[in-house]
């Protein structure tokens, strides 16, 4: 395990699942600019619908255990923070390669059903800095032991979609 502190955030990441030689370093990570996406952001961007069709093509992909179409929604440098979901810890898996891992291992055990878009919260676009985009959304999810929610950071692509660069996947509470 190693401790990261960022922006006075502290991280506590495992950069060992399974050891993993050739996975991408962590500390090496960049922020996905719109530079380094290649990417624009439309002035017309409709945060609700992109959020929707992201939200429900990922459900499509989990519901049915399709690791990679998952990952096909995923930036690759991508990052998935999971609280007790679907770990039964605190986690988080930096990279494509360590989460195809992470989901190959635990999408199975735990049958995630009743993924949605959680509207509650209303999807948004965020521009922290002007080289930085992202649209912010909710979702909710059931799991064979629990009810979770989730929080997806999707930024732009060259092609004019948008991939999720960070996942958030949280245990809310126990069925029964």
């Amino acid at each position: 395990l190693h401790v990261v502190l960022l922006h006075g955030h502290t991280f506590i990441i495992d950069l060992d699942y399974n050891t993993m030689a050739n996975a991408p370093d962590i500390l090496q990570a960049t922020l996905p600019t719109i530079e380094s996406l290649q990417a624009t952001v439309p002035a017309n961007v409709d945060p609700v619908g992109s959020a929707r069709a992201w939200v429900d093509a990922f459900a499509k992909a989990i519901l049915s255990v399709d690791v990679p179409g998952v990952l096909a929604l995923l930036t690759p440098d991508a990052f998935w923070r999971d609280i007790l979901a679907l770990t039964w810890e605190f986690r988080t898996f930096y990279s494509a390669s360590r989460i195809q891992e992470f989901l190959t291992d635990r999408l199975p055990v735990h049958r995630i059903s009743n993924l949605a878009l959680d509207l509650r919260v209303s999807p948004a676009l965020e521009r922290p800095y002007p080289d930085l985009a992202w649209i912010r959304a909710h979702f909710t999810f059931d799991t064979a032991i629990g009810h979770g929610s989730g929080i997806v950071r999707l930024v732009p692509t060259a092609d004019g979609s948008w991939k999720a660069h960070g996942v958030f996947t949280n245990l809310e509470g126990l069925h029964g």
